[in-house]
């Protein structure tokens, strides 16, 4: 039940960001075969969701509409976002069979919000979920009964999550330097898609980092400024409850 109306909510206040449009401009220039580009000519990395970005280009080159696309795959995502929790809690509460987090998540005014958007926000969320919950369960007091199987999909979550926006890649970090604090040298392999991201990135649009991140940092950054965030993250929600 809370999972339907979880779903409903997210369909009823389905919306497009007018910074979704940005991804789109670049998705169909790619499908028409003018590069991944905003203005024709100029290489410029004017988005932070490479992934999401090339999954509406195959969108828009089969024809199909890309406000309506990405809404649907971000409404997708918070389903299988959804779906996934409460496989997991209910292996976890066998004893007491109530999903809280899970329903918690169906009743999150800001999941609704970000479910579509047109933004990659509900997919890197779902990517991120999965990754940290194999990493959990590889530090938890059953490590030794993990199977090789839920590691690779933890490492996989993640660089999904890092092709998806540039912070996914510290998930990614800690993971990798736990993994080698353990020896197991042979997961030094996922890093190879990173290494191809950069590289591509630096070949490409001759920048180690998206245009966004130099456009809104520039040389400094402070912790204010996320302090702040927080703080208006429960501001809002008071004043909404």
């Amino acid at each position: 039940v809370g999972i339907s109306i979880g779903l409903y909510e997210a369909v009823k206040l389905a919306w497009v960001c007018d910074d979704a449009f940005i991804s789109f401009v670049y998705a169909k220039n790619l499908s028409s075969g003018n590069g991944l580009v905003f203005n024709l000519g100029e290489r410029v990395e004017g988005f932070s969701n490479l992934l999401w970005t090339l999954v509406l280009s195959a969108f828009s080159f089969v024809g199909l509409s890309l406000p309506i696309s990405s809404v649907s795959l971000g409404i997708l995502s918070y389903l299988a976002l959804m779906l996934f929790f409460l496989r997991q809690e209910s292996r976890l509460l066998r004893e007491f069979p109530l999903p809280i987090f899970v329903l918690h998540l169906c009743f999150f005014y800001h999941a609704w919000i970000f479910a579509s958007s047109g933004l990659e926000t509900m997919a890197y969320t779902l990517a991120v979920s999965i990754g940290l919950y194999g990493f959990w369960k590889q530090t938890s007091s059953e490590s030794e009964l993990i199977s090789p199987k839920l590691s690779h999909g933890t490492q996989i979550a993640f660089v999904i999550a890092s092709f998806l926006r540039p912070d996914g890649i510290l998930f990614l970090s800690i993971f990798m330097g736990y993994r080698l604090f353990q020896k197991k040298f042979k997961d030094l392999y996922y890093l190879i898609p990173i290494i191809f991201l950069f590289s591509f990135r630096i070949l490409y649009f001759q920048s180690f980092l998206p245009n966004t991140f130099y456009a809104k940092v520039h040389s400094e950054s402070y912790l204010s400024q996320g302090v702040w965030y927080l703080l208006y993250l429960f501001r809002a929600y008071r004043d909404w409850e």
